[in-house]
């Protein structure tokens, strides 16, 4: 995961890319082979991994007009607005660890940690990060950052659940 704070006039702008691992490149090689034979359904699966790979969340913190802004940036070129979020609506950016639970493994479904930050409002909640235990560090930095940019302004909270992997 890389992240990249900047601070202008009266806005904060955060930049969260997720992080390309073997797998990614794995399920994208092996899309772009076997779409040969299996065309349609296989060049789209592998059209979504690219746009994972070439994409950045973009959050823009507006003091001056009181409101944040999300973007997604493909290839740093295009930039779509996503939602804008006022900041009286804003109940919470909270860091913790709530969205853990079952994955897909090759024999099933195991229990896996997930650390996630994400933008709570009473509507709806935005996903800032989502980041397995081993980029807990990088997380935990990024709320740090943010809480001393953002905190006049936004409330900030971790929860932590007690989680047991077997």
């Amino acid at each position: 995961m890389r992240y990249k704070i900047e601070e202008q006039q009266h806005i904060v702008r955060v930049e969260v890319e997720a992080s390309f691992s073997l797998l990614d490149f794995l399920a994208l090689f092996s899309c772009l082979i076997l779409g040969v034979y299996f065309a349609v359904f296989l060049w789209i699966f592998a059209a979504a991994v690219l746009i994972r790979l070439f994409t950045k969340n973009v959050f823009e913190f507006d003091f001056e007009e009181g409101k944040a802004i999300q973007y997604l940036k493909i290839v740093s070129y295009f930039r779509i607005k996503r939602y804008t979020i006022p900041f009286k609506d804003i109940l919470v950016i909270l860091f913790s660890n709530l969205d853990s639970g079952p994955a897909l493994f090759e024999f099933g479904t195991k229990d896996k940690e997930w650390f996630s930050l994400e933008l709570r409002t009473k509507e709806k909640n935005y996903l800032i990060v989502k980041g397995e235990p081993d980029e807990f560090d990088q997380l935990l930095q990024l709320y740090f950052d943010m809480e001393s940019r953002l905190d006049d302004e936004i409330f900030f909270q971790s929860e932590f659940i007690e989680f047991d992997q077997d």
